[in-house]
């Protein structure tokens, strides 16, 4: 049990944290996922700014429905952007990315939930 609960551990640290309402880009179990998913899903619903910080050619490729494209190299200088007065929901291709801009737009006061990769919307 130990040994499994280690694991768990180094997964989590392998993937990174946001620290943002506390969900990182990566979980280690399925469950987590789905939740955090739900949990995006309900924010988005009540009106959280859903924002891709991929490339635009990323973006043009394929995006959730509904999300604005700022990518992460841009986001700084384009933060004014980003609606201050909702929360907003980050993702990017695999977590990475979002927990960097997560990071970002909660030191400039922004409530964020990093919902991680594309693909646990």
């Amino acid at each position: 049990m130990k040994e499994l609960i280690r694991a768990a551990m180094i997964i989590g640290l392998l993937h990174g944290a946001s620290g943002l309402m506390g969900c990182s880009g990566g979980d280690a179990s399925e469950g987590a996922s789905e939740s955090r998913s739900a949990r995006a899903h309900r924010m988005v619903e009540d009106g959280a700014t859903l924002l891709d910080v991929r490339t635009p050619a990323e973006f043009e490729g394929g995006h959730v429905e509904g999300a604005m494209n700022v990518p992460l190299q841009s986001l700084t200088s384009r933060m004014n952007e980003v609606p201050d007065d909702q929360p907003v929901v980050v993702y990017c291709l695999s977590g990475g990315r979002s927990a960097s801009a997560a990071r970002a737009l909660e030191s400039r006061g922004y409530e964020v939930l990093d919902l991680g990769a594309m693909s646990n919307w």
